[in-house]
């Protein structure tokens, strides 16, 4: 499915079939990939303005996905679910608040209420469409939502009338209707000679035949795949052979043979699986599922300009976007890949892990990924594998990808591009700073062998080296039990502008397990590969840990219009509520900041109070309030003498 903007495109993929890939096809770029269907889907349609995307499947009701964000799923009524039913494909309402399912027995649904009632009166529309088993079920509509044909039959969209058969009792390959609306169409193969396709026109508003004709090809007898330019006025139909003729006239404009197009670029036995026209209609978009390359055939030329290979399996299925400007391919590898079919350049990829984790690839190595998504991702250099963490501060950049995507608001990708930029400079980089190669620093812990794995002592020692082949060293880290023992940023080595280090680092025990970890960056921002090991610190003697609860809330404001009814309330109930359990630790130290008295100058005095704070001791941070963001995106906890039009 491509949406009718042109930016985005779906397909079902993956070893059989049951992922769907998200793509970018404004800027030819894929974009991202989902697995999580958990049946076949046998069809994906875009909302008019692009924001949602309708998904059928096999035994599952329908899913309309919030492609602006791409993870919010909705699932639709359970009559909108495939059992005996054949799945079908589905439109949207010009307004997209209707969407209409296919199957053999269509069903309307309002979007925003989710009511919905088998092929009968549903919202302001009428429909009492038949049932036809053992036919074709899919479901198509003309670009103005006044005709619908659901398999043979034409209905009037307005009130449900049926208006025609167009059945002969044959196969139909394919029927839809032309850009206008003003044409319905359908290819079969099914003639008394079986080296020929038959092509029916039909005027679509009075439901009457106005054509007939039958184009010759010599693959008639297995799958001809038929495409429609983007004017209407074309139809291509290939099989091992390509003809295209005038649709009205059925006037063939350009015959090649197999043999010829064999001889122009197509490989040997090909077997075409997909095609679809340039944005000129001169060329033929063809996709050879046994070579998994994509050709550009010049109609005019008579051969193939250039081919397109991002795949390493059968190809599937390729679709072009209602501008032809972009393409996308589907593939048994479980890759979706989009392309600029102008240029025969692949553009980005997608990978899925589950229903909501994923993966979004450039081909310039950028990547966008949800949490889950990044244990995923690793870097291959040569013949070593790094972890994500190695480039990530250089690479994971969700502004980039969306912007190539073409589906996100400018103020999305500003505020990614912003908490890119924040994340460089709390690093202390800038862009310029950044190197394009993927050259790491190394890390060694002298003598690891004789650090104990048991200890007695509440510190323990240890030596560190610390080189790199090309940069200077920037800075070093240890984090005991994912904490920083020396902040965020670490020790910095800048100053000593030198690609060489040793240090003796003695670091603090909580009693228990300690996950000790070393990292340092160079540079240009590439972090090492971890140096990690484990020591046990018991202490029989460790009295209980104490805890420290700090919690601020406020619910009268200065501004009296902004204030809240329960927010000074739950900080106070969560500080009695953790009081009642003092009975698991030493001391329980609390201080409670609300309404008037939460101003700056009192939550900045609390860091007296969180100094006191030991190895084993226990904090609870609590903020309950407004939230804020200024023009530049910082986030700001909205204290009771705040600014609401200016927080910083």
């Amino acid at each position: 499915a491509i949406s009718s903007n042109g930016k985005q495109a779906v397909f079902s993929c993956g070893p059989h079939g049951v992922d769907l890939a998200f793509l970018d096809v404004a800027s030819a770029k894929v974009v991202r990939l989902f697995k999580g269907v958990k049946a076949n889907p046998t069809c994906a349609e875009f909302s008019n303005n692009s924001k949602n995307l309708a998904i059928s499947s096999w035994n599952l009701p329908y899913k309309v996905w919030n492609m602006q964000t791409a993870d919010g799923v909705k699932s639709l009524p359970d009559n909108t679910t495939f059992q005996e039913d054949n799945p079908g494909n589905m439109t949207f309402s010009p307004d997209d608040q209707v969407l209409l399912t296919g199957g053999n027995y269509p069903v309307l649904v309002n979007l925003p209420t989710l009511e919905s009632k088998k092929y009968n009166h549903h919202f302001y529309y009428n429909y009492k469409l038949r049932p036809n088993h053992g036919k074709d079920a899919w479901v198509k509509i003309d670009p103005g939502f006044e005709k619908l044909i659901k398999g043979n039959e034409q209905y009037r969209m307005s009130d449900g009338y049926f208006m025609c058969d167009y059945g002969e009792d044959i196969y139909q390959a394919h029927r839809s209707f032309t850009p206008d609306g003003k044409c319905a169409y359908c290819v079969t193969t099914r003639d008394q000679d079986r080296d020929s396709v038959k092509v029916i026109v039909y005027d679509a508003m009075v439901c009457k035949k106005v054509k007939e004709y039958v184009l010759a090809n010599e693959d008639a007898n297995s799958s001809i795949n038929i495409a429609l330019s983007a004017d209407g006025k074309r139809i291509a139909l290939m099989g091992n052979d390509i003809t295209v003729a005038e649709l009205l006239t059925g006037k063939v404009l350009y015959h090649f043979t197999e043999e010829q197009l064999e001889s122009k670029g197509f490989a040997s036995n090909f077997r075409c699986c997909d095609i679809e026209f340039s944005v000129s209609g001169n060329d033929i978009i063809a996709a050879e599922e046994d070579t998994y390359t994509i050709r550009v055939f010049s109609l005019a030329q008579g051969k193939v300009t250039y081919s397109m290979k991002g795949h390493n399996a059968e190809l599937n299925s390729i679709r072009c976007s209602p501008d032809r400007k972009m393409l996308v391919s589907t593939a048994r590898d479980g890759k979706v890949v989009l392309w600029n079919p102008n240029n025969g350049m692949q553009v980005a990829t997608f990978v899925a892990l589950d229903s909501t984790d994923f993966v979004v690839i450039t081909p310039d190595n950028y990547y966008m990924a949800t949490k889950k998504g990044l244990k995923a991702v690793a870097f291959r250099v040569g013949n070593k594998m790094f972890p994500v963490e190695q480039f990530d501060l250089r690479q994971n950049r969700p502004d980039t990808v969306l912007q190539r995507m073409g589906t996100a608001s400018g103020f999305l990708i500003k505020m990614y591009k912003m908490a890119w930029e924040k994340r460089l400079k709390k690093a202390g980089y800038t862009p310029a700073m950044l190197g394009t190669d993927f050259n790491i620093p190394q890390i060694e812990i002298s003598d690891k062998l004789a650090i104990p794995s048991l200890s007695k002592g509440e510190k323990i020692s240890f030596g560190i080296q610390i080189s790199d082949s090309l940069y200077y060293l920037d800075r070093y880290n240890v984090y005991v039990n994912d904490v920083p023992v020396y902040g965020m940023n670490g020790v910095s080595l800048r100053k000593k502008k030198v690609k060489t280090f040793g240090q003796q680092i003695e670091v603090p025990l909580s009693n228990g397990a300690n996950r000790i970890q070393v990292l340092a960056f160079n540079e240009k921002g590439a972090e090492s590969m971890r140096e990690t090991f484990e020591v046990f610190y018991e202490n029989s003697d460790q009295a209980r840990p104490d805890l420290y609860i700090l919690a601020i809330g406020v619910s009268h404001y200065k501004d009296a219009q902004r204030s809240l009814k329960f927010a000074a309330k739950d900080a106070t109930d969560l500080t009695a509520m953790l009081q009642a359990k003092s009975q698991k630790f030493g001391t329980v130290n609390v201080k409670l900041i609300t309404d008037k008295d939460a101003v700056l100058k009192n939550v900045v005095s609390a860091k007296d109070f969180l100094a006191a704070v030991g190895t084993n001791d226990q904090v609870v941070l609590y903020f309950s309030g407004h939230g804020l963001l200024d023009e530049q995106l910082n986030y700001y906890l909205a204290l009771y003498d705040v600014d609401f039009n200016n927080p910083s």
